[in-house]
């Protein structure tokens, strides 16, 4: 199955002062959340889509709203907190992120 599209990114060359972009997939926000989320992984539990914050996890809700600012930060994006309890997994919020960047 092919990946969903999601997120332009822009990467300034100062070498060549030319702007550049890429897509990123599902796949690639998946990866860069798992990477966020590491310092956090307190059990060192291997991550993957269906792993959840607060029962695999066990985070409690203020490491949540810090891992949550941690990817607004990364993605540049404000995650609105009405949908924040609909984010139960990890691939939930990927899905979250790459709807929202489609957005803008």
């Amino acid at each position: 199955m092919c990946p969903k599209l999601a997120v332009i990114n822009f990467s300034y060359y100062s070498t060549n002062t030319e702007w550049t972009y890429w897509l990123m997939t599902n796949e690639d926000i998946f990866q860069k959340l798992c990477d966020l989320i590491g310092p956090y992984n307190k059990k060192s539990l291997s991550l993957n889509k269906f792993t959840t914050f607060s029962g695999d996890l066990s985070m409690d809700s203020l490491t949540v709203m810090d891992l949550v600012a941690d990817f607004e930060d990364e993605f540049d994006i404000l995650i609105p907190i009405n949908i924040l309890p609909d984010l139960d997994t990890i691939q939930d919020v990927a899905d979250a992120i790459e709807k929202i960047q489609n957005r803008e």
